[in-house]
């Protein structure tokens, strides 16, 4: 017999203040971000480019579109998050990924999107991997110039 996902609220609060602690190292002027921001990540060989642009502000949240470019490979889409960054209670989870919003804490399964049972989960602790890598790998931050 399966066992119903239940959801893990402390879990996933967790998970969102870590995701918010990493945006503040990378982004510490994130309450006034004005310019979109550019992390360089990877090797030599295989350079990939982590771009934050905040899209909202209002006075306790910011909403930033997180976006990574494999700048070797063009042919494939970018990687985009939308992020919810609630400054007041210090928390940023994921509210779109590649564009597909409004995800339910918990799906059944099997279900007509083929979401995992705990896919919002999964996209915050996906997030979080980024950022961290970000952090470990990231050689440069720099306002991204409009063109």
């Amino acid at each position: 017999m399966n066992k119903r996902y239940q959801v893990d609220l402390q879990d996933m609060q967790s998970v969102c203040e870590l995701n918010y602690a990493r945006l503040s190292r990378l982004l510490p002027q994130l309450e006034q971000l004005q310019a979109p921001y550019a992390i360089d990540v990877g090797s030599l060989h295989h350079q990939r480019q982590i771009t934050f642009s905040a899209v909202e502000q209002s006075p306790y949240t910011t909403v930033l579109d997180v976006r990574q470019c494999d700048l070797a490979l063009t042919w494939l889409p970018p990687a985009a998050f939308r992020v919810r960054v609630y400054r007041d209670a210090q928390m940023a989870e994921v509210i779109s990924y590649q564009g597909q919003r409004h995800f339910r804490a918990r799906y059944g399964y099997p279900n007509a999107e083929m979401y995992h049972p705990d896919e919002k989960a999964q996209l915050n602790r996906h997030l979080g991997e980024w950022l961290a890598y970000c952090l470990r790998e990231g050689r440069s931050a720099y306002p991204v110039l409009n063109k």
